[in-house]
């Protein structure tokens, strides 16, 4: 599977929990940082508590809605685990 270049910008950053900036990013951080800046995809911030269960059906909401992306994107929770996922 061969990896696009772009990600070598994200490998490196620093961890911050609660982090949303390049200067420090947590897991969802990451991904909202990734999603808005390489799809122009704007996701909650969550900086003041980390997404859950119950937001995962609205989070899927949002990504699945940019339809002019060719990316379909999907949420899934597992106990108090959630997971997203996107594909082109």
């Amino acid at each position: 599977m061969d990896v696009p270049a772009w990600i070598a910008d994200y490998v490196g950053l620093p961890f911050k929990a609660h982090g949303r900036e390049r200067n420090g990013v947590d897991c969802w951080g990451l991904v909202r940082l990734v999603l808005a800046e390489r799809f122009r995809l704007a996701l909650p911030s969550y900086a003041g508590g980390y997404a859950g269960v119950e937001d995962a059906e609205d989070i899927g909401r949002l990504t699945g809605a940019r339809r002019g992306l060719g990316a379909r994107c999907h949420a899934a929770t597992s106990g108090p685990a959630t997971w997203f996922s996107c594909a082109s």
